[in-house]
C-alpha cells in the first residue's frame, strides 16, 4: 500500500471524526449546571439566601469561561469536565482544580 495515501486517508479520517469526538464532551452548560447543583446541595437551606440574579450571573460566567477553555484546549477541557461531572461535592470540585494545577505544573 502506498504510504502517503495511507497517511492522507488517516488524516482525512481524523478530520471527519474530530467533531464526533468533540460531541462526546459535556457542554459548558451541562458542566456548569452540575457545578451549580453541587453548590446548592452544599449550601442547603442557605442557598435560598442567594438571589436568583446572583445565581444566574455565576452560572453565566461559568459557561463563558468553560466555552473559552473548550476552544483553547479541548483535551484539557475534556479531562476537566470528566472530573467535574463525576464530582459529588464541592470538595470533589476542589480536587479537580488541584489535579488540573498539578498536571499543568508537570507539563511546565
Amino acid at each position: 500500500m502506498n504510504k502517503p495515501r495511507t497517511h492522507l486517508a488517516h488524516a482525512a479520517l481524523v478530520v471527519v471524526l474530530a467533531p464526533l469526538f468533540a460531541a462526546c464532551v459535556p457542554s459548558p452548560e451541562d458542566v456548569c449546571g452540575h457545578a451549580m447543583e453541587l453548590m446548592k446541595k452544599q449550601l442547603g437551606a442557605d442557598a435560598d439566601t442567594l438571589s436568583a440574579d446572583k445565581l444566574e450571573s455565576f452560572e453565566k460566567d461559568c459557561v463563558e469561561n468553560a466555552k473559552k477553555d473548550k476552544d483553547k484546549d479541548l483535551k484539557a477541557y475534556k479531562n476537566r469536565t470528566k472530573c467535574v461531572m463525576a464530582a459529588d461535592s464541592l470538595e470533589d470540585l476542589h480536587e479537580c482544580d488541584r489535579a488540573e494545577k498539578a498536571a499543568k505544573k508537570g507539563e511546565g
